[in-house]
């Protein structure tokens, strides 16, 4: 099992950052490993029990999983457990500040493929991923009209 997690302040509100967060639209350009995304089974929203289709790669690696929705709280959380290339558990948080919020994101599971060898590797590679991932997060809700 490898687990990371990366965060970072924001001067965005809760209500922004969640606008741009829960955009499916926009999920692409602001986490590096999805390209694609989309609700299953006639959702169109966020909910505890709805899924997801994802699509992307990491570390080159082409990957394609599911995510359910265990965990939501509006303005402030959303947590998925995924099947598929990628398994395990992952938390969005928005954590309010006087001046703004701070952004966490917390992903727990195996390696993907070959890399459940190289678990370090893994790790490594995961932890730049969503510190990338929160940095464009964040640069959208602070630039986002």
């Amino acid at each position: 099992m490898v687990t990371f997690s990366a965060e970072i302040k924001t001067t965005a509100s809760p209500a922004r950052i969640w606008a741009v967060m829960t955009n499916l639209s926009l999920e692409p350009t602001w986490m590096q490993a999805v390209s694609a995304v989309s609700f299953l089974n006639g959702e169109t929203a966020y909910r505890v029990g709805a899924q997801m289709q994802r699509e992307g790669g990491f570390l080159g690696m082409t990957l394609r999983w599911t995510s359910e929705i265990t965990g939501y709280e509006q303005e402030r959380l959303i947590a998925f457990k995924h099947e598929g290339a990628i398994k395990g558990t992952s938390q969005w948080e928005i954590i309010p500040e006087q001046n703004g919020a701070v952004i966490r994101f917390t992903t727990d599971g195996p390696a993907p493929g070959p890399l459940k060898w190289l678990p370090a590797l893994a790790a490594a590679g995961g932890r730049a991923g969503l510190k990338g991932d929160v940095k464009r997060l964040k640069v959208l809700a602070e630039t986002a009209a």
